[in-house]
Formats: C-alpha cells, structure tokens, sequence
C-alpha cells in the first residue's frame, strides 16, 4: 500500500506495510470514535472500480485513502460541544458580518 502526503509544494508517496496501515487505522480511531464518526480505509483503486468515471479519484489505484462516516450521535458528541466551546459573543459577530458583508459586497 502507499500512503500519499501533500504539502503546499509537493506530494510524498510512501510504501506502508499492514503494521503501520494498522497503526494508522488505530489513530484514525482514537481521534474520531469518541466524535461519533467512523473510517474505514480503502484503495482507491478498489473504489475506482466500484464507481462510474465521473467519480474516479485521480490518484494512483494502490493509495490508500479513508472515507470517514458521521454517526448520528455525532451531533450531542462533537457538534454541541464545538459550539459550546465558541463564545456565543463570538457567533453572533460572526452572523453579524457575515450578514453586513452582503451589504457591503452591493455597493
């Protein structure tokens, strides 16, 4: 399996073997399981053949790649506590300039 990394400037590709795509996947987990979302790794080859060209990733078919899934718990598990840890001051202004932008953008 290789593993394609981006950066602003250039993409690395590396050969992973099944202890470091284990790994990875374990990462993956820790970080997003307690967020109520779910991944799952596949080749994007694999994917390629499973889907018409419109959808095809334009990368090498031995990358892997992750498609992460929401659970529905996901909004009580990671969506609510994002907002309760902004500032409800800092929303408001938010949607406040977000909303005068328009009126700035027209004249």
């Amino acid at each position: 399996l290789l593993q394609e990394t981006m950066d602003d400037t250039q993409v690395k590709i590396q050969t992973m073997d099944n202890s470091q795509v284990k790994t990875l996947q374990s990462q993956l987990e820790q970080i997003l399981c307690p967020h109520a979302f779910e991944c799952h790794p596949f080749l994007v080859g694999w994917y390629n053949d499973q889907v018409s060209p419109k959808f095809h990733l334009d990368h090498p078919p031995n990358i892997l790649a992750y498609t992460i899934i929401r659970q529905p718990s996901m909004f009580e598990r990671a969506f609510l506590p994002f907002l309760s840890s902004l500032s409800r001051t800092g929303l408001h202004d938010e949607c406040m300039l977000h909303s005068f932008s328009k009126v700035h953008n027209n004249f």
